[in-house]
């Protein structure tokens, strides 16, 4: 599968993924974080250049794949019922 069919825009490149791992200061400044993706499994990428105090710091989650909240954006936000979504999805309209 490509990287749409598994819910991602496109992959990283290695020399991408080269340009934070490893960076020892990047590492110092707790910028690097591993959020364990459904799809993709863990991966070193760069955090948040922010810290809040006190507050929550850090990713909370890893990116979302490609519809994952489709529903609830469409439910509870938008007002659609879960009828309607399915006849969506069945329709072609949506994909999941």
């Amino acid at each position: 599968l490509g990287p749409v069919e598994r819910g991602m825009w496109r992959e990283l490149s290695g020399d991408e993924v080269e340009l934070w791992t490893g960076d020892p200061q990047l590492e110092a400044i707790g910028m690097l974080e591993q959020p364990e993706h459904a799809l993709t499994g863990r991966h070193t990428v760069p955090g948040l250049p922010w810290r809040l105090t006190p507050g929550p710091n850090g990713l909370r989650r890893a990116a979302p794949t490609l519809g994952q909240h489709t529903e609830e954006v469409l439910c509870e936000l938008l007002g659609y019922t879960p009828t309607e979504v399915q006849q969506l999805t069945q329709s072609g309209v949506l994909r999941r």
